[in-house]
């Protein structure tokens, strides 16, 4: 098993992960650095290992990495991992990396630093929770996964996996709500404050100083790579109203993806505060009820929260 010693961090571990070849090398305990992930819940329950990042090895275990290759600052992207090789996840951890993509090399190894999680069961797929920083810069990364078996604190890898992420910047403050989903299918984000304002893309701010600040898809046109199914409404620092919001998801049009019987995940984050997390996931499926009416402004909005500010 993986030896964890958190009152030890700066004490040397006799042990490191192998390579496909080579004697383990020193390895240490460390803090993890501070990056745009350093909020998420995946990050905090992961031990960082301050040394070289393990190689491919010939361990016959592998995993298939699913979810949204895009995000906002301060959204939050579950991911699903498909293991296989295995019977079961005893004595197993997953490792894993990353960085921006125009800093990482070309191989899936090398480099310094890494991190190793211990799946809470043998569910698969196995479900992690990345969260953005809500500070987060907009920017390219590359996350490599890989399962890794225990031994004495040096676990032996099997095939490494990657991942890659577009962190979108948007605006953050007292409240800041956003909305993920991966299909080209337009959804709308809708937020009433405390005064009744409905705010989503036909009234993009309100009264109190709530602003929608980024539109996926309106109208199913994608418009490059925009948005890439993500929405936001955020109130800046000092200007949210006390009292009752209410966040809602409402199908606009599922642009055709319905009639291909495929369904659409969706992801609601709530921060207030820019460190108070609350994720709640849903999903459209085929005859779910999109907006009747684009002047009359009719939809059929799915209550995902109401909280308290």
């Amino acid at each position: 098993m993986l030896v964890v010693c958190v009152a030890c961090a700066d004490e040397s571990i006799p042990h490191a992960p192998r390579g496909l070849s080579g004697e383990p090398r020193k390895c240490e305990i460390a803090d993890a650095p501070e990056t745009a992930f350093s909020t998420s819940t995946l990050i905090t329950e992961s031990v960082y290992w301050d040394c070289a990042r393990p190689r491919a090895g010939d361990l016959p275990v592998a995993l298939e990495v699913d979810g949204s290759n895009a995000t906002v600052s301060g959204g939050a992207v579950p991911l699903s991992l498909d293991w296989s090789g295995t019977d079961d996840l005893a004595n197993h951890s997953v490792v894993f990396w990353f960085g921006r993509t125009e800093g990482l090399r070309d191989s899936s190894s090398g480099g310094r630093g890494f991190y190793v999680w211990t799946p809470p069961d043998d569910a698969n797929p196995i479900s992690m929770d990345l969260r953005v920083a809500a500070g987060a810069d907009q920017d390219d990364y590359r996350f490599y996964f890989a399962l890794a078996e225990d031994a004495e604190g040096a676990p032996a890898v099997g095939t490494i996996t990657s991942h890659d992420l577009h962190v979108i910047k948007v605006g953050s403050g007292d409240i800041q709500i956003n909305l993920n989903w991966r299909r080209v299918v337009d959804l709308d984000l809708m937020v009433t404050d405390p005064n009744g304002d409905v705010i989503y893309f036909a009234a993009p701010r309100s009264r109190s100083g709530g602003e929608l600040d980024l539109d996926s898809y309106p109208g199913c046109e994608s418009r490059g790579d925009r948005g890439r199914g993500n929405e936001n409404v955020f109130w800046r620092e000092g200007t949210a109203p006390q009292g009752e919001y209410v966040v809602a998801v409402s199908l606009f049009s599922d642009c055709g993806t319905f009639s291909r019987d495929l369904m659409t995940d969706f992801t609601v984050t709530v921060i207030r505060d820019r460190d108070d997390f609350e994720t709640m996931e849903d999903t459209f499926e085929p005859g779910d009820q999109a907006a009747t009416s684009f002047g009359s402004l009719t939809f059929a909005p799915r209550v995902m929260t109401r909280f308290i500010y």
